[in-house]
């Protein structure tokens, strides 16, 4: 055996140490790649094989009793890796609700009454009362053609010709009434009709329809509203607090046939007031909402978007972020770390849980704020210690990880709606307004054109309002048509879904 001498040995021993050091630090990469790929393995199977919903069920069961041990003072809880409360959420009691039978159907519904007489004599019988079956049934919509007559008469001494003037029209001299008008409107951006399939229903009833006069309507309509639509951005951008997000449309290339850009549909929304405003933009930049809020006081409430970190540090903007998002991290992050990321779920729950309560008791903006300083906080601080005490130990990359770095990052926008009743949870009630255009979009696939798209946010916006404030769209389109004519100026606004001008 090869003797050595003492500074050989430390020699020896320092490198095995670095040796150790590189080879621990592989094995930690090593195993972030495995946990990596795993959690990719994990979210593809359950986009081709699972359900989509980010239901979580906690450890707790509804049906379970649970024993109540009290909740020790924030300052003496202690969170660490292996100190995780097992069972903290509070068990919400739901009482079956009584089935009281079928809905009846709407008073406004004309009825067609058949009259059956038992079999026999009944004419020395007292009738005391009646028994009554209602069923619906269908005749499929009909069209008219509104045909104006004007005589024309010649007057024999001036040898002129005399004739009644066609009354002013919303849509000049369209083919196309306005009742005609807002049904092709409201089936293609509400119940998101494809037009080849809206022509199909159209032949059905005897009526020929090209592509081109559906445009034409949606050209013609949307320059009326221009004025309205620029009325409503004005009242939108006046509230104190706006939901902002974005959703994709692909729009046909002007230099590329058969290709599509993406462009996208910018929404705000005034969750007080219920209004919202659609803005289309050919890009994802920050260009649309800088130009859209850049005089905008109050606070804005987004997902975590990076366009809208800089609205942040503007003097005058609030930033608040969303439970949901935050909420969709650790949702992922159950398959590769279980534990943390179902205490933290759990935690959450108790928030949403809270945000419920006040709803189902119909609770003023005040009454909110007060539950919300009693009950959310303290779940606010637990999960911020928590945050505190796992962070330095998680690797960065792992879901778990990221979803810890996301909430603890954004901590600040996260809890500002604790402060002022007004303010949601989430951003779920703008995504909401969002909906449409994702389901219009797997109909109709993609815009015509960028100004098609510019179009398309007129009819979002309006139809948008109409579903917040519980409004027929077609009714309220129609109704608009027919008195756009004789309107001038602020008058416009009286016609706006609800009458927002009054606020």
């Amino acid at each position: 055996m090869m003797s050595m001498n003492t500074p050989e040995i430390n020699t020896y021993i320092e490198s095995l140490i670095a040796e150790n050091k590189a080879l621990r630090a592989e094995n930690l990469e090593l195993r972030s790649q495995l946990n990596h790929v795993q959690f990719q393995l994990a979210e593809f199977k359950r986009m081709v094989f699972g359900s989509k919903k980010e239901r979580f069920l906690g450890n707790t069961s509804e049906k379970q009793t649970v024993l109540e041990l009290g909740i020790e003072p924030l300052a003496e809880l202690v969170v660490t890796e292996k100190n995780i409360p097992a069972h903290t959420a509070k068990v919400i009691s739901v009482k079956p609700t009584n089935h009281k039978g079928r809905v009846p159907f709407a008073s406004h519904i004309p009825r067609v009454t058949t009259v059956l007489q038992p079999e026999g004599n009944v004419e020395e019988m007292v009738q005391i009362g009646v028994e009554v079956t209602e069923t619906i049934e269908y005749n499929p919509g009909s069209f008219f053609v509104n045909r104006t007559e004007r005589p024309k008469y010649a007057e024999p001494k001036t040898q002129s010709v005399v004739v009644a003037q066609l009354p002013e029209k919303a849509l000049g001299k369209s083919m196309f009434g306005n009742s005609f008008a807002a049904h092709v409107l409201v089936s293609k951006f509400v119940d998101h009709t494809p037009e080849y399939r809206m022509i199909q229903i159209l032949k059905r009833s005897g009526i020929q329809m090209a592509s081109s006069s559906v445009n034409e309507i949606s050209a013609g309509v949307s320059n009326c509203l221009t004025t309205a639509y620029h009325s409503l951005k004005e009242v939108v951008l006046k509230s104190q607090y706006l939901q902002v997000d974005e959703v994709p449309m692909r729009v046909l290339s002007n230099q590329k046939v058969g290709k599509t850009d993406t462009g996208y549909f910018w929404v705000y929304r005034d969750p007080v007031n219920n209004l919202v405003f659609f803005d289309y933009r050919p890009n994802r930049t920050s260009e649309g909402p800088d130009d859209i809020l850049k005089d905008y006081k109050g606070k804005i409430q987004a997902d975590g978007y990076a366009v809208y970190d800089g609205f942040g540090q503007r003097d005058g903007i609030t930033l608040l972020f969303c439970w949901a998002h935050a909420r969709r991290y650790f949702e992922k992050a159950l398959v590769s770390d279980k534990d943390r990321a179902t205490w933290v779920m759990e935690q959450i729950q108790q928030l949403y849980a809270i945000e419920r309560r006040a709803k189902e008791e119909s609770m003023t903006f005040e009454q909110r704020h007060e539950l919300r300083l009693k009950e959310s906080t303290p779940l606010l601080n637990a999960i911020k210690l928590w945050l505190d005490e796992n962070k330095p130990s998680i690797l960065p990359k792992s879901p778990i990880g990221k979803a810890i770095n996301y909430a603890h990052s954004r901590w600040e926008g996260l809890t500002e709606f604790i402060n002022d009743g007004k303010l949601e949870i989430d951003n779920n009630r703008v995504e909401n307004n969002i909906r449409p255009v994702t389901l219009g979009r797997k109909n109709y696939l993609f815009a015509g054109s960028h100004e098609g798209a510019k179009r398309a946010a007129v009819f979002y916006s309006f139809f948008g309002t109409c579903k917040l404030k519980d409004i027929n769209p077609y009714n309220w389109l129609k109704e608009t048509l027919d008195q756009l004519p004789n309107l001038k100026g602020k008058d416009i606004q009286s016609m706006m879904p609800g009458g927002y001008s009054t606020l």
